[in-house]
This record gives C-alpha cells, sequence and structure tokens, in this order.
C-alpha cells in the first residue's frame, strides 16, 4: 500500500488505540492495564500504532500496525515504540508527505523524535490545565503562554470542511487564523531553535448552523511555514482528513472482532493483529478501486444492518468465498 500512498495521499495519519479484553485474561500474553479509548476505562488489554494514508479523494489507505505491551521483554516506553514505529514506515513512505498526529503527541520529546528525522509532522496541541500555559514565542520575540497566544490569534478566513468524521458528514464550516515564526520556550524563557507555524481552528460546524462561541477550539501546530490563508487552510484539511484513522480502528476492532479473540501466544496474537490489518488494507484497496459498491450489494440482506460500511465488504467477501 506504500507505492499507494506516495502517489495519491495527501497525508500519513498516526494514532494509537487500544485492545481490551472483558473476559477472564488470565492465560493471554503480556496483557496488562490500558485505557479503553472509548469509555474512558482502564481495562487489561494491548496498544496498538497505526499509520494510514489520506487519499484525495477521502479514501483510507492502511499502511502498517504495531502492537506492543508494557509488560512484554525488551519494552522500555511508548516513545521508544514510536520511534521504532516511524522508523519502520518511513523507508517505505518517505519524507514528502506531512504526518499527523492528534493531541499526546506534542512533547518536547516528541518534536525532537519527529525533527532529527525530519518528518513534516502536524500535531494538535494540548490545551487545557498546564498544557495551556506552556510558553511559546513569536515572530516579534514577544512570550505569550499558549491560551493567550491562541486568545491573540483573530480568525482571519473560514474554510469549509469537505471531510469532518464518519458521524458527521457533510460539509463543515470553521473559522481559521494562524501565526508562523512561532517557537517553543521553557519556564525560564529559554527557547527551542525549530520553528513552527500554528494554525487556531474555531467554531467548526456544519454549514448552515451559526458559530457557538462555546465550541471547542483547536489549535495546530506545524513544521511547514504558514504564509497564506490558503496554506493554512491545507493544515486544517489534512488534520480534519486524519478521522479516516479513527474509522479504521473502528474497522479492525468490529468486523474482526479483534477484542474477542483467544490467542496463547505473543507471537499469534501480533501475527493475528497484522493479518486482519492485511485483510482491511484489501477491502480498502477495492474501495479505492472503484469495486467497493458493487461487491457490497453481494452481502446478505436479511440480519442486522452493519453499522459500518466495510462489514458489507467483509460479509460479501465471506459469501463469495464459501
Amino acid at each position: 500500500m506504500a507505492p499507494l500512498a506516495k502517489r495519491h495521499c495527501t497525508a500519513i495519519s498516526v494514532d494509537t488505540t487500544d485492545i481490551v479484553k472483558g473476559f477472564s485474561t488470565q492465560r493471554m500474553p503480556f496483557i496488562t492495564p490500558v485505557r479503553d479509548g472509548s469509555t474512558g476505562e482502564v481495562r487489561p488489554g494491548w496498544i496498538l500504532y497505526r499509520a494510514d494514508g489520506v487519499a484525495r479523494n477521502g479514501a483510507n489507505v492502511p499502511l502498517h500496525v504495531q502492537t506492543f505491551s508494557r509488560i512484554e521483554p525488551g519494552f522500555k516506553d511508548d516513545k521508544r515504540e514510536l520511534e521504532r514505529f516511524l522508523d519502520t514506515i518511513t523507508p517505505h513512505t518517505g519524507l514528502k508527505l506531512p504526518f499527523i498526529f492528534d493531541s499526546g503527541n506534542d512533547s518536547r520529546f516528541h518534536r525532537q523524535i519527529f525533527n532529527s528525522r525530519g518528518l513534516r509532522h502536524t500535531v494538535r496541541l494540548r490545551t487545557k490545565h498546564t498544557d495551556g500555559k506552556r510558553i511559546m514565542q513569536t515572530s516579534r520575540g514577544h512570550q505569550h503562554r499558549l491560551k493567550d497566544l491562541i486568545a491573540k490569534t483573530k480568525s482571519t478566513s473560514s474554510y469549509s470542511i469537505r471531510r469532518f468524521s464518519g458521524k458527521a458528514k457533510g460539509t463543515w464550516i470553521a473559522d481559521v487564523g494562524w501565526n508562523s515564526d512561532i517557537r517553543f520556550c521553557n519556564k525560564k524563557g529559554k527557547c527551542e531553535s525549530d520553528r513552527y507555524s500554528l494554525v487556531i481552528v474555531r467554531n467548526y460546524r456544519p454549514q448552515h448552523h451559526h458559530a457557538d462561541p462555546e465550541h471547542q477550539t483547536l489549535a495546530l501546530v506545524t513544521s511547514d511555514t504558514i504564509r497564506s490563508d490558503a496554506e493554512a487552510h491545507a493544515i486544517v484539511e489534512q488534520y480534519f482528513g486524519r478521522w479516516t484513522v479513527e474509522q479504521g480502528h473502528d474497522v479492525l476492532k468490529e468486523c474482526f472482532n479483534l477484542e474477542n479473540i483467544r490467542v496463547m501466544t505473543w507471537r499469534g496474537f501480533k501475527r493475528l493483529v497484522h493479518l486482519c490489518h492485511v485483510a482491511y488494507a484489501f477491502m480498502c484497496w477495492l474501495v479505492h478501486m472503484g469495486n467497493g459498491l458493487e461487491l457490497a450489494k453481494q452481502a446478505p440482506a436479511f440480519g442486522e444492518v452493519p453499522r459500518l460500511p466495510y462489514e458489507r465488504i467483509r460479509l460479501a467477501l465471506a459469501v463469495l468465498l464459501c
């Protein structure tokens, strides 16, 4: 899928997800408490890193999955696993496409990982609690807390977002503002040498709806230099396109029932996750080639209506292979 990503994708989305177990887990290999992303509860399970390409037409291009446990032999920390994950995929995808990360990947250590590998990257900044107090320096040499800099950054344009998420389809509108030549500083006022651009997204909402001042504001920091509203809009489009990787999490868990598997060896478990990811990539390839809708028509027409369109493709493939 990497050659397909190079030709047809505009960005690469990287995200973490979890596989949690709801039944007895005494014999499961290297199972450890993880936070369930859907409920927020801490349950026994494993962690996955996933990377998906975002095609120009909005299609998903699964690239790689990496499973790890915090108690497996050789594990050091989550950041070392991220380094290993990036070192695995970048030789195949190259460094021209930007990598998109959600909040949680905005620490100084993460920036060092990205910059040391020459990655073009965009990361959503955390703005709540102490994260909003981090210091940033503008091109004029003035230092501000992140929350204050967000408030001072005026929206200069509105932008129509073509793709928002699977749960909220249609055209959405956002107010966009930006600052170029931003540097991160420590509490003593010493700034890092790397320079970034800051894109502020406010009041993203469905078209024809009024802006809600209480709606969440997004702060996106990017290694690309922003010089115009059009370039800021491209960053916004890339970030909201990352929702395809979130949809991929749902497909892997629901279509392949990963949270209900019983594998007694760690090697077998990781292989099973990789095989499910390959099957998902095959379904995405069918959709990208234009055969997905015709194939979905072969799915059984009785029973419960699948929540995910890829479930119909999986059922159709099962029927054809019987």
